[in-house]
């Protein structure tokens, strides 16, 4: 089985798993980097993949690794999810997993054909100023025609040839309305606000029996946020269009759709991709698709949600393209031209270049040799579309150099200033394994900040630059290079930038609750306090995600460091980390009984008092109650749902996203827990309690679950899977449908 690997949005291959194990050891590819194969409901982290898949046993163990006292910090959370209590600790194998692959960076071979050298016009390339035309559009311009298509299908679509009920009509014309502007408003809408609205429609719309269009029902089961609902309405939409009147388009989206959760041993894969196959053709001739409107068509299947459907029927939708007459001469040339590639690095495999056969560097530059011709013949046919050039720059990547790849990021930018595959493969192609260096990638980084287009996201391409480097460098999850003294003074010009340009905007408040986070993170507390004073002392709260740290007291913590006490937190915080609880709690303690704090300095000297005194308690090794004390949950993190602790235990009710919250105390990795849960009450008969270890971020990916559940589909199970997804191993076993407990 053969895994797709993506970076940035950049396809770079399709690879075996013993493949993708040796190019992550080997820092070719990072922990970090997304992977997908069929079979599995979504994109995930290439280390949740290796983890899954452990390699075989050796015939002797290897030797143990050495771990710093830092590395053993992790925290242990209580999580409620479903109806039930969850309790959540971060584990040995996730960190392990990081430690193995810093050790294995030790040698690399280079990923260059045999002979050549590295390209001394990195540099040039790197740093040479962004030329930008007049007819270069942006990312909003584009989102704009993207929007007036799917205005054009989905809308006037409904309007003109939807199944209408009276009862429906209105709820689903306000959901069209609404997912548009969610999918693709403008800067003042209101995303949040757009996304409660398109959920309670879509949920309202599926349980009412007079919604029967197809179109309607396809679009509700993207806002589903369970995997067998989803299913379940895509296949009551995929039925609805069996007597529709609309136009091939939507018939595609929904078939393609559906495909994507499949196994790609599924019986009904076959026929499912061979109905997406001839509703594409139908595309090309119903007048779903204009001729403008081929780019947004050869986006969806390069790189969009139907690259899989791609993949697997390539030769079908290029010859449907090709017999589409003059109208789609470029679709054809770029379909075509983007298969050769994926068939080139088919052709040589995915080892390094001493490891491909001679007959394999053959057949790949044939490959890239057609695919030169197709996209270059694209880009002469339409100069306006981006894509065949940032597509040949992929090209260049395997078989010229750095040089080349610049002329056509060039010639992409014109096109469009911040299309985000010329940018990535920019970005890739001045990686040390290509024709870079690290100095290259800084400077790449410069340019991008230097052309000053707030308008766009190109300065921004600057902070991906420093996610390169912190690959490059092998830093672990949660640290960064912000507060390097050649990065931090242009990380301040790029937020100062975006800030200005956002001034008095929606924006503006992300801008400034993303550079707080920053700012934090770099240890420049004073930048951090400035703006969070400049937002209310109230970030975005959302923004505290994804950051392989636990940031939900920065507001507070700013606000104990760089007030009265400042001197003593530091101090508190430093023995903290040196695992000196005793000295940290007695500092804290003392500060409790001070008067000199502010309001939001005391709220973290008080929560730092009960997770100090909790991690104190665990280094005894003795059995300790792991439940908030307090009805208002100091030591404790909650994200969804409401706690109150009543009865000895916690009383648990549960939002729209089920309910989590997580203990901030610093447990270690290794441990026992144990404890019980009640329904009390379900809409259902359905169920779910158990433990969740790692940072558990609801948007993040890196941690795991440990659940005791029972539901229509699964029945009664125990799973241990990533986060709350579908990548699980499932063990049946026999529940109680009011109390159960768990060790």
């Amino acid at each position: 089985m053969n895994y797709h690997v993506n970076r940035d949005g950049q396809e770079l291959g399709q690879f075996p798993l013993d493949e993708l194990r040796r190019k992550h050891g080997n820092g070719e590819f990072s922990g970090n980097d997304l992977v997908w194969c069929e079979g599995m409901a979504d994109w995930q982290t290439l280390d949740l993949v290796l983890l899954q898949n452990p390699p075989p046993k050796m015939t002797a163990p290897p030797p143990i690794p050495q771990y710093s006292p830092k590395s053993h910090k992790a925290p242990v959370w209580i999580i409620v999810g479903g109806v039930a209590l969850f309790a959540v600790v971060v584990g040995l194998v996730a960190v392990r997993v990081v430690q193995v692959a810093k050790k294995a960076v030790v040698q690399r071979t280079s990923l260059l054909p045999v002979g050549r050298t590295r390209n001394t016009a990195a540099m040039r390339a790197a740093s040479a100023p962004v030329a930008v035309s007049d007819k270069s559009v942006t990312e909003e311009q584009v989102r704009v025609k993207r929007r007036a298509f799917r205005e054009r299908h989905y809308l006037q679509g409904y309007k003109e040839r939807g199944d209408r009920h009276p009862e429906t009509d209105a709820d689903c014309i306000k959901f069209l309305e609404a997912w548009l502007e969610k999918q693709y408003g403008s800067e003042s809408t209101n995303a949040a606000a757009q996304s409660e609205i398109v959920s309670e429609l879509a949920d309202k719309l599926v349980a009412s029996s007079n919604c029967t269009d197809g179109l309607v029902l396809v679009l509700t089961a993207g806002e589903s946020p369970e995997l067998h609902e989803a299913e379940r309405r895509l296949e009551r939409a995929m039925k609805a269009f069996e007597n529709s009147k609309h136009k091939a388009y939507p018939r595609f989206y929904s078939v393609v759709s559906f495909s994507r959760y499949l196994n790609s041993n599924s019986p009904r894969l076959p026929a499912i991709d061979a109905e997406g196959v001839r509703y594409f053709k139908a595309m090309l001739s119903d007048g779903s698709i204009q001729p403008d409107d081929q780019e947004d068509i050869a986006e969806t299947l390069a790189s969009g949600w139907a690259s899989s459907f791609f993949v697997r029927n390539a030769p079908a939708l290029i010859a449907a393209a090709r017999d589409a007459g003059p109208n789609f001469e470029w679709l054809g040339s770029m379909l075509e031209g983007r298969h050769e590639i994926d068939e080139a690095w088919r052709a040589r495999g995915t080892g390094f270049s001493d490891a491909v056969s001679q007959a394999g560097w053959k057949e790949f530059e044939r490959h890239l040799q057609v695919a030169r011709s197709e996209l270059t013949s694209a880009w002469n046919l339409r100069k306006d579309f981006p894509l065949a050039p940032a597509e040949m720059m992929r090209v260049a990547l395997g078989s010229s150099d750095i040089t080349e790849m610049r002329e056509w990021f060039d010639k992409a930018v014109a096109a469009q200033l911040d299309y985000p595959g010329a940018w990535s493969s920019m970005r890739w192609g001045l990686r040390s394994r290509w024709y870079g260096d690290e100095e290259s990638m800084l400077a790449f980084g410069l340019t991008a900040l230097n052309t000053h287009r707030f308008d766009t996201d190109v300065p921004r391409k600057f902070f991906d630059v420093l996610n390169d480097l912190s690959a490059e460098e092998k830093l672990r999850a949660g640290d960064y290079l912000f507060s390097r003294p050649d990065i931090w003074p242009h990380l301040q010009e790029m937020y100062d930038g975006y800030i200005k340009h956002e001034a008095g905007k929606p924006g503006e408040l992300g801008w400034r609750s993303t550079y707080i986070n920053i700012a934090y993170l770099a240890g420049k507390y004073d930048v951090a306090r400035k703006q969070l004073e400049a937002v209310n002392w109230e970030p975005t709260r959302r923004n505290f995600d994804g950051w392989h740290r636990e940031l939900s007291l920065i507001p507070e913590e700013v606000a104990a460091r760089t007030g009265a006490v400042g001197t003593k937190v530091a101090q508190a915080e430093e023995m903290r980390r040196a695992r000196d609880f005793n000295g940290a709690l007695g500092i804290y303690r003392d500060l409790v009984a001070g008067t000199n704090a502010d309001p939001r300095a005391m709220r973290f000297i008080r929560d730092r008092v009960m997770s100090v005194s909790l991690e104190q308690s665990l280094k005894t090794g003795d059995w300790l109650r792991f439940m908030p004390e307090e009805k208002n949950l100091i030591g404790w993190c909650s994200r969804h749902g409401t706690f109150e602790p009543a009865n000895g235990g916690l009383e648990v009710h549960a939002d729209k996203l089920g309910h989590m919250i997580f203990s901030r105390a610093i447990v270690g990795w290794s441990f026992e827990i144990k404890g019980d849960f009640d329904v009390v009450s379900s809409s259902s008969k359905a169920f779910q309690a158990g433990i969740v270890f790692g940072l558990p971020q609801w948007e993040g990916r890196d941690w795991y679950a440990f659940r005791i559940k029972r539901n229509e589909t699964e029945g009664d199970v125990v799973s241990l899977s990533d986060g709350w997804g579908s990548n699980q191993v499932l063990q049946p076993v026999k529940l109680n449908g009011s109390s159960n407990s768990f060790t």
